[in-house]
């Protein structure tokens, strides 16, 4: 099976202490919208979810941060936790939490190290249409995350409304999501597809809220965020744009992330392809805590 191309941590800033904390952010690219998604330039086997699905692990497990594991994993577009991911990351130490859009589709999960943290509550969050209360099939899925130590964390993974045409959808359940990370004094992470790109209401909507959370790519690269996270050809055309991001409060800073490769190392099938076996890149940023977690 081939490897991916290396993606190094930037700054190298060598192994993490064991108090600093690992988030790795993903859309997998679910297996029911693989064969369904008019990747034109990738290759039938490529899809499969045999072989993605051992890539996926791989990458979650092997992110290259100088052997150590991710403490919290947020997932989007996840079809096969119970029968895959669940039963595989537990065997590595790790307890999750999904929830899907709808039966029977896809949805997003937390997933944490249990070396790192002893005790999780879970909430799923389904957004609603304000004007008439009527339940979406986008959701949030919150964590408050206890530390062996007694610390807290409070973290959150999304998937938003896709496709253009719904910017204003897309700022509604960020409104929403704000709203229900609020009751906490712990230190806050928020990791997903929002499915819009740097200056979308959205965007600016999670950069302006009082909540103070900050963009962890764009803190590390003096504000600019990456070039691209998602990149992909279809029969509307080839798809280039960031749309996939990790936030943070203010009480965390963000010391080092995974780079994101160079154009000339994706190839021509751009993605998924034999490397990369989703049309999203994963994100993973390590945060110094010290003594303001609380």
């Amino acid at each position: 099976m081939p490897e991916p191309l290396p993606r190094t941590m930037s700054p190298d800033l060598g192994p993490a202490p064991p108090d600093d904390l690992l988030v790795l952010t993903w859309n997998v690219l679910a297996d029911g919208l693989a064969a369904s998604g008019g990747f034109l330039r990738t290759r039938p086997e490529d899809l499969g979810w045999e072989l993605r699905g051992e890539r996926i692990l791989t990458e979650i497990l092997d992110h290259r941060s100088n052997g150590r594991a991710p403490d919290v994993v947020c997932l989007q577009e996840v079809d096969h936790f119970d029968d895959f991911l669940a039963p595989r990351l537990a065997a590595h130490g790790y307890r999750g939490s999904f929830h899907p859009k709808e039966p029977d589709r896809d949805g997003c999960c937390v997933v944490w190290r249990e070396e790192r943290f002893v005790d999780a509550t879970i909430r799923c969050l389904r957004y609603t249409d304000p004007r008439t209360g009527a339940p979406r099939t986008q959701l949030a899925v919150i964590a408050d995350l206890t530390s062996h130590d007694g610390r807290s964390l409070r973290l959150a993974t999304t998937h938003l409304k896709a496709k253009a045409g719904h910017e204003e959808v897309r700022a509604e359940q960020v409104r929403e999501l704000l709203a229900a990370l609020a009751d906490t004094e712990a230190p806050l992470l928020v990791g997903g597809d929002f499915n819009d790109v740097p200056g979308s209401p959205a965007h600016a909507l999670m950069a302006s809220h009082p909540l103070g959370l900050s963009s962890s790519y764009a803190d590390l690269a003096s504000g600019a965020e990456p070039d691209w996270t998602t990149w992909k050809v279809r029969a509307t055309g080839e798809a280039r744009r960031t749309i996939d991001y990790l936030w943070h409060s203010e009480d965390l800073r963000p010391v080092a992330c995974l780079s994101i490769p160079a154009d000339h190392d994706i190839g021509p099938t751009r993605l998924p392809s034999d490397r990369y076996p989703s049309d999203h890149l994963a994100l993973l940023v390590r945060y110094r805590l010290g003594e303001q977690i609380r």
